[in-house]
């Protein structure tokens, strides 16, 4: 005889209780596997989701450093070009 509580559970009660209890362990692990999944899944979105984010920012960016790069050269004289072109050349930037 067990006492819980105010209530009286004699032996044969709570091996019926015990054995009920045992039966919820295989569904808790079955609902433990399937929030692991769901938890894979929502990471692997989230990680792709940051992925493009972050190549769309690059695209960005350097869009942005082609038009500060074409503004700056259009201000340069015709020898500031052509050091410009060599040394772009010779560091292997422009291929003749």
């Amino acid at each position: 005889m067990i006492v819980f509580g105010t209530k009286v559970i004699k032996k044969t009660e709570s091996i019926a209780i015990f054995v009920t209890f045992l039966s919820y362990i295989p569904i808790f692990f079955v609902f433990l596997h399937l929030h692991y999944i769901l938890l894979q899944i929502f990471i692997r979105k989230q990680m792709f989701l940051m992925a493009n984010r972050f190549d769309h920012n690059n695209d960005r960016r350097r869009d942005e450093l082609i038009r500060v790069i074409e503004h700056s050269v259009e201000s340069l004289s015709q020898g500031e070009l052509e050091a410009l072109y060599y040394d772009m050349v010779s560091k292997g930037y422009i291929m003749v």
